[in-house]
């Protein structure tokens, strides 16, 4: 279950949407998708957090207006320190 989400956030992350819709529309499709994948920042698997930042990551080049993408980089740091760290406690060789 956990390779299928971290398998599904990569294709998202790497598939570049070809449509001929308007970018409003295009927006809104990024951002229902960002919304969707915003609780997997808490998820337990270092993988699918780190997947669900990548995908964040790369739809904010498409999202216009800055509070929201500021109010979504705020979403995203303590997650981002949540990842780095628990990688430094493994290379330390301490208990998680």
């Amino acid at each position: 279950h956990v390779m299928a989400q971290v398998f599904l956030l990569d294709f998202f992350v790497n598939t570049h949407q070809k449509t001929n819709h308007k970018q409003k529309c295009k927006q809104i499709i990024y951002f229902r998708v960002i919304d969707k994948v915003i609780p997997r920042l808490s998820h337990i698997n270092p993988a699918v957090v780190f997947g669900c930042i990548k995908l964040i990551v790369r739809y904010l080049d498409y999202l216009s207006g800055e509070e929201l993408i500021k109010n979504l980089i705020k979403k995203l740091a303590p997650s981002i320190v949540s990842v780095v760290s628990q990688q430094e406690r493994q290379d330390c060789g301490f208990p998680q």
